[in-house]
């Protein structure tokens, strides 16, 4: 691990583009369907509890080498502590095995129509499982190319969509959206918390890398992204339109122009969900591979991230076909569990950690 150690900074850009995932995959349909046009201030609302829950993990984190492993068996004992990792571990190997399925249904459904699932199950996959199989510093400086091209892109891809953008579609903003606003909350706070799973890397990250006001900066990347993908996308298609299409983010890309002459732009799409999907994956299967060399006593990953890769694509063709059951999963179901994880315990067990750390002193 000593000489695979990476500076803050690079976790959290990998961190950050991987967070874009999701983001461009649920969002703004999921927070349209509960705060209608006014969804743009949500991502807004996220900023603060963001923040937040950050300083709570690194609070969490805060001295131990083994990352979310050790923090676990720090707080809950040692023995509770095995149990909780294997039992995360074994969430991460299914929301990646998901995560390989929605990008493969993804593509399918948008740009490669004729194509089979297996294919891109297959490839998307086996693509991770390189990165995977890297060091960290290699995937952490992937993070970090990553977050400037998908930052850049969607920058310009605002300035690209701004002409066409109907004032009428976002505003007004009244007292009765409030509880609509409300019930979008967790929705689009879970969208901006994906990345927590690659905590169980936390133990590469060097401790002098920190420097003051890191965390307030990636979390503002992190807004950045959600409220130009929400605000882009309803300005130009409207409520209606954006509500109506599976992935209302690249139906907006399909429909913007530049300066009149080129047009269906869809491969700037595309390519930017190659890149997430691949840091995010590969992340995972990464994370889920350290829990496996930890909790077995490997002195190498690679032998636990190969079988918890071939698990998650096992897990990415079971997961249901049926488009209902697969909708439940996908908007109800895994963002409720990553919800209770980001939002709930961790929080907890940082909770946990500070009335020990104030016993010990007492």
């Amino acid at each position: 691990m000593t000489d695979d150690k990476i500076g803050f900074s690079q976790f959290a850009a990998a961190a950050a583009v991987s967070a874009f995932s999701p983001i461009s995959r649920m969002l703004p349909k999921t927070a349209l369907e509960t705060a209608g046009r006014v969804c743009w201030i949500v991502p807004l609302l996220c900023f603060l509890p963001l923040i937040g829950l950050c300083y709570a993990l690194r609070f969490l984190l805060t001295g131990e080498e083994r990352g979310l492993c050790g923090a676990l068996e720090s707080v809950l004992g040692e023995r509770a502590g095995r149990v909780v990792a294997i039992v995360l571990g074994g969430w991460v190997i299914f929301y990646g095995g998901f995560l390989i399925r929605s990008g493969a249904e993804r593509y399918i459904s948008t740009v490669y129509k004729d194509e089979e699932l297996w294919v891109f199950v297959l490839t998307v996959g086996s693509v991770a499982l390189a990165g995977a199989l890297g060091s960290v510093r290699a995937l952490a400086r992937m993070g970090q190319l990553g977050a400037s091209v998908v930052g850049v892109t969607v920058v310009v891809l605002l300035a690209l969509a701004l002409p066409d953008m109907e004032r009428h579609y976002l505003l007004p903003l009244s007292v009765s959206d409030a509880g609509g606003i409300a019930a979008a909350l967790p929705y689009v706070f879970n969208a901006a918390t994906g990345w927590v799973f690659s905590l169980f890397l936390a133990g590469y990250i060097r401790r002098s890398s920190y420097r003051r006001g890191a965390i307030t900066r990636w979390c503002a990347y992190i807004i950045m992204l959600m409220l130009i993908v929400v605000v882009a996308t309803v300005g130009v298609l409207g409520p209606n339109v954006a509500g109506s299409q599976r992935y209302p983010f690249f139906a907006l890309i399909s429909n913007l122009k530049v300066f009149n002459i080129l047009e269906r732009i869809e491969p700037v799409t595309v390519m930017i969900w190659v890149l997430t999907d691949f840091v995010f994956i590969a992340l995972l299967m990464m994370s889920a591979g350290e829990v496996g060399s930890k909790m077995l006593g490997l002195k190498k990953r690679r032998p636990a991230v190969i079988v918890s890769a071939a698990a998650m694509m096992a897990t990415a063709f079971l997961v249901s076909r049926d488009a209902f059951s697969f909708g439940f999963v996908s908007f109800t179901f895994v963002p409720t569990v990553n919800l209770v994880i980001a939002a709930v315990f961790l929080p907890i067990l940082a909770i946990i950690k500070k009335v020990k750390k104030d016993e010990k002193r007492c």
